[in-house]
C-alpha cells in the first residue's frame, strides 16, 4: 500500500528526506536518525538492484524518476547559431514531449554470438576485450572498439597492459595503434588457449 507524498518538496534534498521518511514509516519504524539514512540506502540499492534485474516496470519507475531529478544541462551554443537554436526551442516547445533516451552504446549495434552472463560485467570499469571477443567475435570486436572514444580505449588498455606489463605499449593518443594492440593480445590468449 503506498501513500503519496503529502508535501510538494521544493529541492532535492527536501524531496530525498521526505521520500525517506514515507519509506522508514512504511517499514513501521518511528524515529530516524540521520546516522541510519547510510543504511536505509543500502538495503534500499539492494533490493532494487534485485528488483530491477526481474521487473522491467519497476526499472522503467525509476528511471522516469531519475530523468526528473537529473539536473538538465544546457549545451554552450556559438553566437552564430542562436538564432537557429531558438527557433528550433519553439518548435521543440510545441512538438509533444519525447521521453529522454539513453546514449547509444557501441555493443548496441552488435550481435552476440553466445549468451552474455550479466553477472561477470561490471558496469563501473572500461568494456572487457577479452570478454567482448567472447560474445561477439574477431569481426564484431573490431566494430566495437572502433566505436569506442579515445579515453574509453585508453582505459581498455590500461586493463590489458596490467595483463600483459611484457607486451610493446601501444600509442595511447592513436586509436588505431590501440585497436591494433588489444586484438594482437585478445587474438594470442585466445590461440594459445585454443579457442579462436
Amino acid at each position: 500500500m503506498s501513500t503519496p507524498l503529502s508535501i510538494a518538496p521544493v529541492d532535492i534534498q527536501e524531496r530525498s528526506s521526505q521520500a525517506t521518511k514515507t519509506l522508514y514509516q512504511a517499514l513501521g519504524y518511528s524515529t530516524l536518525k540521520p546516522s541510519e539514512l547510510k543504511y536505509i540506502a543500502l538495503a534500499l540499492t539492494e533490493v532494487a538492484a534485485q528488483e530491477v534485474a526481474h521487473n522491467p516496470e519497476f526499472a522503467q519507475k525509476i528511471k522516469d524518476i531519475l530523468a526528473d531529478v537529473f539536473p538538465k544541462k544546457e549545451k554552450r551554443v556559438p553566437r552564430s547559431s542562436q538564432t537557429t537554436n531558438a527557433v528550433k526551442k519553439t518548435e521543440a516547445a510545441t512538438s509533444p514531449q519525447q521521453k529522454p533516451t539513453r546514449k547509444n552504446s557501441p555493443l548496441d549495434k552488435l550481435v552476440p554470438l553466445k549468451p552474455i552472463d550479466m553477472r561477470i560485467i561490471n558496469p563501473y570499469r572500461s568494456p572487457d576485450p577479452f570478454l567482448l571477443y567472447d560474445v561477439f567475435g574477431r569481426e564484431q570486436l573490431l566494430i566495437a572498439l572502433n566505436e569506442f572514444t579515445l579515453q574509453t580505449l585508453r582505459e581498455m588498455v590500461a586493463s590489458v597492459e596490467e595483463q600483459y606489463p611484457l607486451d610493446p605499449k601501444p600509442n595511447k593518443s592513436k586509436k588505431e595503434s590501440m585497436i591494433h594492440f588489444m586484438l594482437d593480445i585478445v587474438a594470442r590468449t585466445q590461440a594459445a588457449n585454443g579457442t579462436h
